[in-house]
């Protein structure tokens, strides 16, 4: 290959690198900064609203809930259906699997929305319960835990020796519920 051969092909090799750079790195990076940055202008001018509304003297209870704090669906089974899949979502992506799913009635908050219950039973082991946990910690629109229990689950031949049977696995009990706004006419 010829000198100038060999200088086109480096040329052409530091092009793509930089493409890939520019295109697969930097791009994808500024769009998370412009998207990061129109959702902090969101939440401040809403800590603007709900401090003109404090020092104006309303009650701390009545103020609206953030909006991507809140599902958005036509109807409680809907918005039930979608925190199912996502909370299954959660589970499988941990490692975890999914024993049942129980949805329960809706419950009326008045001017913040209604309360969409989920129950629900898995077993996962302590790495996909830590995971779980967070999945749901940092979900939006926000998820919240109401009760859970954690039922160690052992391995072994002998469970009559504690110190024998080793915990691999956890059993657990989640009654998670996310808010959905509540209807214009009522449900």
């Amino acid at each position: 290959m010829s000198p100038f051969v060999s200088r086109l092909a480096a040329l052409a090799l530091a092009l793509g690198v930089a493409g890939v750079a520019v295109f697969g790195v930097a791009l994808p990076l500024a769009e998370r900064h412009r998207a990061l940055g129109e959702e902090i202008e969101t939440l401040q001018d809403q800590l603007a609203r709900f401090e003109a509304r404090i020092a104006a003297g309303a009650p701390p209870q009545r103020l609206v809930v953030a909006e991507p704090a809140l599902f958005e669906a036509p109807s409680d089974a809907m918005a039930a259906a979608t925190l199912q899949d996502v909370l299954s979502d959660v589970i499988l992506e941990s490692g975890g699997r999914l024993d049942s799913v129980r949805i329960e009635s809706a419950v009326d908050l008045e001017e913040a929305g209604r309360q969409i219950p989920v129950t629900l039973s898995l077993t996962t082991d302590m790495e996909g319960l830590a995971e779980i946990l967070h999945g749901i910690e940092s979900h939006r629109p926000y998820l919240f835990v109401e009760q859970v229990e954690v039922r160690r689950r052992r391995t072994g031949t002998s469970l009559a020796d504690d110190t024998s049977a080793e915990v691999q696995e956890v059993d657990l009990r989640l009654r998670i519920y996310g808010l959905r706004r509540a209807p214009e006419g009522g449900e």
